[in-house]
């Protein structure tokens, strides 16, 4: 049964432990779980071990679930925000040249690489939106429309080393460009400038989005949202889909996780699949400590002479 926690500094994470490695299942409980020094390893060991029964079981019974995914048009009340989510040069950039489009997808056939969802996130989501959740509601949940920016705390350590804090795990370094440097208003002076080199830094596209690739839909971004959407009623959620229509198109859009084991998710009979985070015959509640996202920066520079061509 699961049991779930409310102490401060405490999370609880739903972890679907019988479709990942034994030995990520150990470290993650031993290193963020609030009791992790206190748990067992013979018993973890233990928990695995009977849901590779549960697994072998719902492997032979759901071949080919993930297979043929259907796509639904989404109401018309939810495609003016839509339209506008993926008119944006940022959703376009980062989806690449393949087309993509808002559908309704049966959510708990996507595939999923992500091994855990944090509750507390969820609730935080849910806790936005009015009850009954409308179609407006839905989609500007899908889309990203009623999120609030991350907070990230940032310090410079010394004159080239910077660091950045945030609670979000979304954080990242989003790219550099050249700016002029009349562009950069209430600057500081250091002398006469000539160029401004821009590191971003924030969050990624906040769509929540999938890519069909071989007959099946991998959920790229959005799983906190889509677990507080199917977790109130929904079976099919708004969701931005990018069709690849070969590897080579899907090779730059496929996170790392899938790259490196391409057969499990891509090609067995029974993949890791959206479904499993509400299966209590495969995962677990772990009350986690919380953590935060720490991001370094660290400015590298070289000097020297070259010939004039």
């Amino acid at each position: 049964m699961d049991v779930l926690v409310s102490e401060p500094n405490v999370s609880d994470h739903v972890l679907v432990v019988g479709r990942h490695p034994l030995q990520s299942y150990v470290r993650f409980v031993k290193s963020r779980g609030a009791s992790g020094a206190k748990v067992s390893e013979r018993q973890l060991v233990q928990d695995w071990r009977e849901m590779q029964r549960s697994i072998a079981e719902t492997n032979e019974r759901e071949i080919g679930v993930a297979d043929n995914p259907q796509f639904i048009p989404i109401p018309d009340e939810m495609i003016p925000t839509a339209e506008e989510a993926r008119q944006q040069e940022a959703t376009r950039r980062s989806l690449g040249r393949s087309p993509f489009q808002w559908w309704l997808v049966e959510i708990d056939r996507t595939v999923v690489f992500q091994p855990w969802v944090d509750l507390s996130f969820v609730r935080e989501i849910q806790a936005s939106v009015s009850k009954p959740v409308s179609h407006l509601n839905h989609i500007r949940i899908a889309s990203g429309h009623h999120m609030t920016k991350p907070v990230v705390n940032a310090t410079q350590s010394s004159e080239d080393r910077f660091v950045f804090t945030s609670r979000s795990t979304d954080v990242r370094f989003l790219g550099t460009t050249l700016l002029d440097p009349a562009s950069i208003q209430n600057g500081p002076s250091y002398g006469y400038a000539t160029h401004v080199v821009a590191v971003f830094l924030g969050s990624g596209i906040n769509c929540l989005s999938a890519l069909h690739i071989n007959n099946r839909l991998v959920l790229m971004n959005g799983t906190h949202r889509a677990y507080a959407l199917r977790e109130m009623g929904f079976t099919h959620v708004a969701c931005l889909v990018t069709h690849a229509e070969n590897e080579q198109e899907a090779s730059g859009l496929l996170p790392q996780t899938v790259k490196q084991d391409e057969a499990r998710f891509l090609a067995a009979p029974r993949p890791p699949l959206f479904k499993d985070y509400f299966d209590a015959s495969v995962r677990k509640i772990v009350p986690t400590k919380t953590a935060s996202m720490l991001l370094k920066l660290k400015l590298k520079e070289s000097k020297e002479l070259i010939p004039t061509p």
